[in-house]
Order: structure tokens, then sequence, then C-alpha cells
């Protein structure tokens, strides 16, 4: 804070009518901006982000959740930083920097499908593009991907009475419980997400044991045939035709790519 105390006058923000300066520093936050078609406007991102629409290399790393590279925030002159968090004030030197150089702040917690959601909801506000066709573009998108996350919770009585076990693959394996936007999509199949409630938790192998599912979904970003490390450490209490895949390559961080994953979800519960 020294360094950033010793840099004189604020910088001025770029001018109102300037195309708008985004700095992302969250991966799922970075992803959404792309799908609403805010991937050109980034400028900045985190040292976790991935792109889709552009060269990844062509945008600077700033940070990441905890730490910042402050010269480089300052020398990039955002308009705009996005981060994820319950609150802004969870950083409190980026609120200050914020103030003093004329940068819009906007954290999200993005942990359940609610909170994906209030992102295409804000945005629309949080962005104002002069061209009043970019604008009527970008809320139309967030529109349409609200309804589609909204769809992806909607309860249809598909697998009432199964008992489900969310997890990533590896030992111990990280469980996906109720409160977690992969266990809203599971409730409103109908299943019993046997990891219970919460966000995620480690389990131990006893745990696994003891919680006796049905099916256990395989949580991966990539399809893959090598059999779930979790057989490899049940002691035969889970079978190989109780394991399904469960596959989509940013399904590890949230956004409105969610839909896709119900869907997806839904099929396998289904028999498909």
């Amino acid at each position: 804070m020294m360094l950033l105390a010793s840099c004189g006058a604020p910088t001025p923000p770029p001018e109102a009518n300037d195309e708008p300066r985004i700095i992302s520093l969250s991966p799922g936050i970075t992803g959404t901006l792309e799908d609403v078609g805010l991937g050109p406007y980034l400028v900045g991102r985190s040292n976790w982000c991935r792109t889709r629409t552009r060269d990844i290399e062509d945008i600077p790393a700033v940070g990441d959740l905890h730490e910042r590279n402050w010269e480089a925030i300052l020398r990039i002159r955002p308009t705009h930083v996005f981060f994820q968090a319950e609150d802004v004030k969870t950083d409190q030197a980026l609120v200050e920097l914020a103030e003093r150089h004329g940068w819009q702040l906007r954290a999200w917690p993005l942990r359940t499908v609610s909170e994906i959601q209030q992102v295409l909801v804000d945005l629309p506000a949080v962005i104002e593009f002069q061209d009043e066709q970019l604008q009527d573009g970008l809320a139309s998108r967030c529109d349409q991907l609200v309804t589609s996350t909204s769809n992806s919770i909607r309860p249809v009585d598909i697998a009432s009475g199964r008992r489900v076990l969310l997890i990533n693959d590896g030992l111990p394996p990280l469980a996906w419980c109720e409160d977690s936007y992969l266990g809203e999509l599971l409730e409103a199949t109908g299943a019993e997400n046997v990891a219970g409630q919460g966000g995620w938790k480690l389990l131990s192998m006893e745990d696994v044991v003891r919680l006796q599912p049905d099916l256990v979904f395989v949580v991966s970003e990539q399809e893959t045939d090598s059999p779930p490390a979790i057989l490899s450490g049940s002691g035969n209490a889970i079978q190989p035709e109780q394991c399904l895949q469960l596959v989509h390559p940013r399904i590890n961080l949230p956004g409105p790519h969610l839909a896709e994953t119900s869907s997806r979800m839904r099929v396998l519960l289904s028999g498909g």
C-alpha cells in the first residue's frame, strides 16, 4: 500500500463514451462475461481464468482471489473490476483504489444458481453502452440466460427416491452438497443428495460406505476411459455400474452454462 500511496494524483478514468474496460478476478465471472458477449472488453483477468473467445495471453493476469498485482491493475486503467466474494468490502484495499480512480466494483459469491443469476440481472445495469443496440443486445442475452438457468432448476420428477452422491474424481472425494449449484440441479430432479446440507465437503471412504448411494455422479471437465478414483478406495462398496460421468468443460466453474449440465444430468437419470 505504500507503493500505491506514492502513485501521485488519481488516474482519471476513461471518458464516459469509451468502451468498458473490465478486469475479472474470477474464472466463473470471466466465463459469464464471455457468455453474454462481453469478452472483447476484458482487459485483465485472474491467474486461473480460461477463455474461449480470445487468446488468454492477450489479457494480462493481474492476480486472483487473494493476491493482487496492484501496479498492473493501475496500468490497465479499468472502468470495472469484478471479483468473487460476499461483498466488495471484503477487499478494502481494492475499495480504496476504486474510489480513488473511479472504478466500478462488483462482487458476487456464485455458490448457488440464484447467485449466478444475480450476475446476469446486474450486468445490464452495471455495464452501460452509449450505443443502444449494444445495450439492448446485452440485456437480451442476459435475459435469455436467466431463463435457461431458471429452467435448469425447474422441478421434474424423474428421480424420486433415488439416493445420489455428487463427487469430483479424486481421493478423498469432494462432495457437492445440497446448497451448491450442482446440488440444486440434482434437487430439481427429485433425487436425494446423500451428502446432505452445505456447499462442499470432503468425504472419507467410511462416509461413502455409510451414505449408501444408489448412484454416484463423478463430476469431470472431460470424458475419460479411466475408472473413477472412488472405485479404487471404496472396498467394493461402490460398483462400476453405479458410477456415471457428469461431464462439462466448465462444470467446476459457476455460470449460465449450468443449463447444459442440467440437461445432461436429467438424461443420465432418465437412463439415457
